[in-house]
């Protein structure tokens, strides 16, 4: 576990000056992108704003230095408490700082996400999605943040899976994320050409198995027999939808807000909301479809 102390960091990785088009100058206090991380979720920001005064400046980014050291010397739990904190999964109640200290020690769940913060990965998706991930992440994070992740079991994560039974979008990106965070630590931790089993896989596969039914896939003559429906009750546009997602299985809210202009000349002109993709779809192939647009 790294050892905080004063001087740890030196003045020049956290004072910073911009200069402004009149040609003054404005100081910060900044914190490196490591020291950023470990400061999320605690009292202290990433930049501030220091004094015009250079020497004013100065001070106070030295005050501000002495003040971060401390607070990670404190977040740093000692052995006694750290055993404590990782006996035990970490509820809603945690307190910034035992988290904080959590992130810092190596084996843990909530380090494990911490880590997988920092990928190229997480960095590489998109702005929206992301706050999904940050929401879901903080939920995985007050689950089991203090477990070891060799503490994660088949059983103790179907527990979990099945409180959000009601809510199966967020089980399945509750599963989803745990089992990636698991993945990476696996592969970064195991020897070459070593398979490492996890266990949310497992779960994943079985929370996904088709329903003996059928699943909720719908067969072509329920598609069609509710378009019918639709158009019976004068909801011509719903049936529409209905059969349009049936061949293009585009998201729910792209195909609904298509406009009539959408479709011309024999072709469905489609903007993917979360990626920006342009995609134009030919519908020769689909007759009725094509008759019914037109």
């Amino acid at each position: 576990m790294t050892e905080f102390r004063a001087g740890l960091f030196p003045r020049p990785e956290y004072f910073a000056e911009r200069r402004n088009a009149d040609g003054t100058v404005r100081f910060y206090w900044q914190a490196t992108a490591r020291l950023a991380a470990l400061l999320v979720g605690s009292p202290h920001g990433p930049v501030v704003r220091l004094p015009a005064d250079r020497a004013a400046a100065e001070e106070e980014c030295r005050a501000i230095t002495a003040r971060v050291n401390a607070f990670l010397v404190a977040a740093t739990a000692p052995p006694r408490a750290t055993a404590a904190a990782t006996a035990a999964p970490a509820g809603p109640a945690a307190h910034p700082a035992s988290k904080m200290a959590l992130r810092n020690v190596e084996g843990t769940l909530a380090h494990a996400i911490a880590d997988y913060k920092l990928s190229k990965a997480y960095a590489g998706v998109e702005r929206r999605t992301k706050k999904q991930y940050d929401w879901m992440l903080g939920m995985i994070e007050d689950w089991g943040g203090a477990l070891r992740i060799s503490g994660i079991t088949y059983e103790r994560t179907m527990k979990a899976a099945d409180k959000l039974a009601d809510k199966p979008r967020s089980q399945q990106l509750f599963l989803t994320l745990l089992a990636m965070v698991i993945d990476r630590t696996a592969r970064k931790k195991a020897a070459p050409g070593e398979i490492v089993a996890n266990p949310v896989r497992l779960v994943l596969m079985e929370i996904d198995k088709p329903d003996p039914a059928g699943g909720w896939i719908w067969p072509r003559y329920t598609v069609a027999h509710f378009a019918a429906c639709a158009d019976a009750l004068g909801w011509h546009s719903v049936g529409t939808a209905v059969i349009l997602n049936e061949w293009l299985a585009q998201r729910t809210g792209d195909i609904i807000a298509l406009p009539r202009s959408a479709y011309r000349d024999g072709v469905l002109h489609v903007v993917q909301s979360k990626t920006g993709q342009y995609a134009p779809i030919p519908l020769d192939l689909v007759a009725g479809l094509r008759q019914r647009l037109e």
